[in-house]
Formats: structure tokens, C-alpha cells, sequence
């Protein structure tokens, strides 16, 4: 933050008497010790858009998986999903990560990504991302700060990031999910059964997953989700996993209840 030392538009006075070897006499200067309160002026400036992911989707032979990116229909809520906000003191690169926001606004649309037997990959949703302006002013002068922040979701889903991977590059595209080697601690583990045939996650604890913003220098980011009520992901018994092997969910040290990502995948179930 730049300080002035006289304040624009404000006039002082002084007079000056001549003294034989001495120094003429300085005006007063303003003293900010007890400053008036800053103003803060905020301006919109452009909206991009960015593919951010927020689920590794997991599926095995024996299995399909249901995921509904939504919202709460009673209720009308629907925000969950939050990303990185990045500033810039000039308005262009470079940008840093000041923080992170929630999506702006409540969901207004349900979609689903669904997928058949094995299956491992990161899915993306759209969203709008505001470009801003935030000047504050007080006795010492004023300074700008520029930044990008979260705005709303536009209904779209994929596994293939259209978004460029960096500066030239070819876009994104299917990023897969490396399974992890699998458990071996039977309470870690749980199989679809024709008894107990279905599962869903619908609560769980935020997940880092980390992208850029082509449009802010290809500054790194991230975007946090979790499994809940409106970011929920059931999975349902099928044809496909042969014995002695059977359709698991599992976590990576982990019970299935709780883990940050749900495993799944067909294997002989851990005794």
C-alpha cells in the first residue's frame, strides 16, 4: 500500500520568518493517528468459466454408480462446492491464492454422471468465475487489488476438462483416477450383496482437488467437495464381479463410511 504524505484537495498554510543560520520552518503535517474510517468501493469486471473437479467417481465390475450433482428441492439450498480465490495487485499475472469462497449462488439444476462396471476417473462441473475489483481508501492514500472468486454452477458435468492443461496446451481432457493398492483389513471393505444391494454416500469430509485458471495465468488451485445431500453418489449390485470375488466398497485405511474417497472395485473380499 502506497501512503501519501499531504492529503489531495486539502490546502495548508504556513508562515516562515527568516532567521540568521536557521533553517526555514516546515508546514504542519497531517496527522493520521486517528484516521476516519476507509471507504471500500467494489466493481464487477468480467466473468470466465472453468471446468473444476470435485469427485473421483469409482466403480467396479458388478456394479453401477448413480452420481446427482443438485440441490435440496424442499429447501431450495444447494451450495457445497468451494474454490481458491486468487488476487493480484495489477489486475494480470502473476495472481496468488488469497483464500477460497463457496459457489456464489444455490444450485438451480440436478444432473447426473452415471457409469457401468469398472470405471476410475475425476469428474468435472462448469462454473462461472467473477472477476473484481476492490479499492479502499483512507488518510494515507488508496490501493486496488484485483481478484477472480467462485461464481455459479451452469449445469454441466464431464469426465473430459475442455479447459486447456496450460499456456498452448491441448485441453485437459479425461484425467483417470489412480486406485490405490487394495486393502487388505476386512473392516475396511464392504460388499453389494443381492441381500444388501445398494450404497450411497451422502456425507463425508472435504476433499482437496487440485486444477489452474487458464484465465488468471494458469495459477494453481484447488476446489473442495465432499459426498452430501446434494453431491451424492449411490451404488447398486449387477451382473459382472464372478466368484470368489465380489463388487467392493473399501476405503484406503479407511471404513468405507468414512473415507475421503470411496473405493471400489472387484476383488476377494479381505478375511
Amino acid at each position: 500500500m502506497r501512503y501519501m504524505i499531504l492529503r489531495l484537495g486539502h490546502t495548508m498554510t504556513a508562515s516562515v520568518r527568516a532567521v540568521p543560520s536557521a533553517s526555514p520552518a516546515m508546514p504542519k503535517i497531517h496527522d493520521c493517528a486517528k484516521p476516519a474510517k476507509p471507504t471500500l468501493s467494489q466493481t464487477y469486471l468480467d466473468t470466465k468459466y472453468a471446468y473444476i473437479p470435485v469427485l473421483a467417481e469409482n466403480d467396479a465390475d458388478g456394479m453401477n454408480i448413480n452420481f446427482t450433482y443438485t440441490y435440496d428441492k424442499s429447501t431450495g439450498f444447494g451450495i457445497q462446492t468451494s474454490a481458491s480465490t486468487v488476487s493480484s495487485d495489477t489486475g494480470v499475472s502473476p495472481w496468488t491464492v488469497t483464500g477460497s469462497a463457496m459457489e456464489a449462488t444455490d444450485r438451480q439444476f440436478s444432473k447426473p454422471w452415471n457409469q457401468s462396471d469398472s470405471y476410475h476417473s475425476v469428474v468435472f462441473v462448469n462454473y462461472s468465475f467473477n472477476k473484481s475489483s476492490a479499492r479502499v481508501c483512507n488518510c494515507g492514500g488508496c490501493s486496488t487489488t484485483y481478484s477472480w472468486q467462485i461464481g455459479s454452477w451452469t449445469g454441466a458435468i464431464t469426465d473430459n476438462d475442455p479447459d486447456p492443461a496450460c499456456n498452448g496446451c491441448d485441453p485437459v481432457g479425461v484425467v483417470p483416477y489412480q486406485v490405490p493398492a487394495y486393502t487388505t483389513n476386512p473392516n475396511y471393505s464392504t460388499p453389494l450383496t443381492s441381500h444388501s444391494p445398494t450404497a450411497t454416500r451422502s456425507t463425508g469430509q472435504t476433499y482437496n482437488y487440485s486444477f489452474t485458471f487458464d484465465f488468471a495465468g494458469f495459477a494453481s488451485v484447488t476446489a473442495q467437495s465432499s459426498y452430501g445431500s446434494i453431491t451424492s453418489v449411490t451404488w447398486n449390485l449387477q451382473s459382472g464381479c464372478a466368484a470368489p470375488k465380489s463388487p467392493n466398497l473399501w476405503g484406503n485405511g479407511y471404513p468405507p463410511a468414512s473415507a475421503p474417497i470411496e473405493q471400489a472395485d472387484c476383488f476377494v473380499q479381505p478375511t
